[in-house]
């Protein structure tokens, strides 16, 4: 989703896997820049600096479960587990 507010471009990706993920990207001009954030989102964790939520580690992430899924015995494992 992208929606415009204050000035800013707001990007909102919302993820299947891994599981409740959200993230909310802003291009700043400057680092320091202030940011007004719609009243409808709530709280917010920094992950700018955080490695694991590089798109390319997002991508291994869900490449990786993907496999998983697919690997002999899991769809039993699955099947096993809900019960």
């Amino acid at each position: 989703w992208m929606l415009e507010h204050d000035g800013h471009m707001l990007e909102i990706d919302i993820f299947d896997t891994p599981p409740d993920l959200v993230l909310l990207e802003v291009e700043l001009t400057h680092p320091d820049e202030a940011v007004a954030l719609p009243d409808w989102i709530g709280p917010l964790k920094d992950v700018s600096e955080d490695a694991r939520y590089t798109n390319a580690e997002l991508a291994r992430s869900v490449a990786a479960r993907h496999v998983a899924a697919r690997e002999p015995g899991a769809a039993h494992e699955a099947t096993a587990a809900d019960h």
